[in-house]
């Protein structure tokens, strides 16, 4: 899956737009649920041993665990779906001494 480096990170505004986005994300097969990123420690990022540098934490909707992720906005314009205005985004899910895992999924946008 290719990746946008000028893509915006979460909390900065989409170019072009005026489109800010949110840090609430629906993963790609979890279902109708959206969960909320929430910043990683940075001692957590820094050690050794995950197989790409986490940003956040991720609820799991089924199991309640906190997963660590890195996600990157690979969509051009927020589109129009459940009420809200959302972004594509590609979810790694960092793996602690095994390779990530990776998922499609949509970040709100706010207007």
């Amino acid at each position: 899956m290719e990746t946008n480096a000028n893509a915006p990170a979460i909390g900065e505004t989409m170019p072009g737009y005026v489109w800010t986005l949110s840090d609430i994300v629906r993963v790609d097969g979890w279902g109708p649920c959206a969960e909320r990123l929430e910043p990683i420690d940075p001692r957590d990022a820094a050690a050794p041993g995950w197989s790409a540098t986490p940003a956040y934490r991720l609820r799991s909707p089924g199991t309640g665990l906190r997963l660590a992720v890195a996600v990157t906005v690979t969509g051009r314009a927020p589109r129009r779906w459940s009420g809200g205005y959302w972004v594509r985004c590609r979810v790694e899910f960092c793996g602690d001494g095994e390779p990530s895992a990776v998922s499609g999924g949509w970040i709100l946008a706010n207007w």
